[in-house]
């Protein structure tokens, strides 16, 4: 075994900086493995279900989607795990940072410091503020577009700028809402994409 560079294993784990984080729906946790050795080195406690796992651009902090559970009444959050081992706050939770319910996807803007969350439930996407040099709003929700019923997967192509956002219409065919990561306006619509 070696070192592993920054990359995606799958929904609910990511891999930066030698270190595999894992989500773990059924204890509210996410468990980071030291993959030079194979060893479990740490037990993150997050929100409620984590979910989908993703590692910002600057490979700095694991964000961890906590999608909930029906009937509690504590809300869906995103959970941001410092993944810097030099640190003295590697391994722990930094911020956990309110969003609508269904908490699904996460993806990030390269071009601008920011979060995109899918909220199934609530038809909203939640931008999350990632530019440190933001004191009071920095590891917040600034901003919630709404984009149509159920958004779920979603991601950020750097050559548009764009994130592009799948709707899921429980009787119909999919679209895809298109979302100006920059101005954060209006979302266009792709529609009548077929199952």
């Amino acid at each position: 075994t070696g070192s592993i560079e920054t990359v995606s294993l799958g929904a609910s784990s990511v891999a930066t900086g030698g270190h595999v984080y894992v989500g773990n729906p059924e204890d509210g946790s996410v468990t980071a493995v030291f993959a030079a050795t194979e060893e479990v080195e740490g037990v993150v406690r997050v929100g409620i279900r984590p979910g989908n796992v993703g590692l910002d651009p600057s490979r700095q902090f694991v964000f961890v989607v906590n999608q909930g559970a029906a009937g509690d009444a504590r809300p869906d959050s995103v959970s941001v795990i410092d993944a810097v081992p030099t640190t003295t706050t590697f391994l722990q939770e930094i911020a956990r940072i309110q969003v609508e319910d269904g908490a699904s996807d996460i993806t990030f803007s390269l071009r601008r410091d920011r979060a995109f969350v899918s909220n199934s439930l609530a038809g909203t996407v939640s931008v999350i503020d990632m530019d440190s040099a933001n004191v009071t709003s920095f590891l917040s929700q600034t901003g919630l577009i709404a984009v149509g019923p159920s958004p779920g997967v979603m991601t950020y192509s750097p050559d548009s700028g764009h994130v592009y956002v799948i709707i899921s219409f429980p009787t119909a065919g999919e679209s895809i809402a298109i979302i100006d990561a920059d101005s954060l306006g209006t979302p266009d619509r792709v529609p009548g994409i077929p199952r």
